[in-house]
């Protein structure tokens, strides 16, 4: 339940993003539900719609029913961000799943890791594949990707992907907001 005064705010607000959107050169559209929505408040003149080209049938029709209890960590190590989001999910976050689900692996898949998350591979409790052609059977073997990104911004594919699969997603605000 909202307070009564957010309702005011919040009309204010559409209102603004409203005027501000109409007075724009041009928008960019990723799907034909966004271009639809936006020339449904009038800026269909200025309105480009480029698609963001995820094949996601590509990944539902690979998705096998996973046989062990694999948590995921899925995205390239080439940024700080996803380093950092690995050691915290490493060392605070599957500790915290070990103590209920004990026989609990660990995959990380993504191009790049860097030797300090290699180090830490026992292909028993934690494997690291690093950059696949195809990352579908690896991901296939998952029953959850957890996304504990704190600093994270722009559309995350790899959520996507995942979910075609039906792999159920956890992660921070931050990783799923975008």
């Amino acid at each position: 339940r909202l307070p009564f005064f957010f309702f005011f705010a919040l009309a204010r607000y559409k209102k603004l993003e409203i005027e501000y959107l109409k007075n724009a050169d041009i928008l960019l559209a990723i799907s034909r539900a966004d271009r639809e929505i936006l020339c449904e408040i009038g800026t269909a003149a200025n309105t480009l719609l480029i698609q963001s080209g995820q094949d996601v049938g590509y990944f539902n029709r690979s998705r096998g029913r996973p046989t062990e209890d694999i948590v995921l960590f899925y995205g390239s190590m080439g940024g700080k961000e996803n380093i950092d989001a690995f050691f915290r999910f490493c060392y605070k976050i599957i500790p915290l799943i070990k103590s209920k689900i004990p026989r609990a692996k660990v995959l990380v898949v993504g191009a790049n890791p860097p030797e300090s998350i290699r180090r830490l591979a026992d292909d028993k409790s934690l494997s690291v594949t690093g950059f696949l052609d195809d990352v579908r059977p690896q991901l296939s073997k998952a029953k959850v990707m957890l996304l504990p990104l704190v600093i994270a911004a722009g559309f995350r594919s790899r959520v996507v992907d995942v979910m075609a699969m039906g792999i159920p997603v956890v992660g921070t605000h931050r990783a799923l907001d975008c």
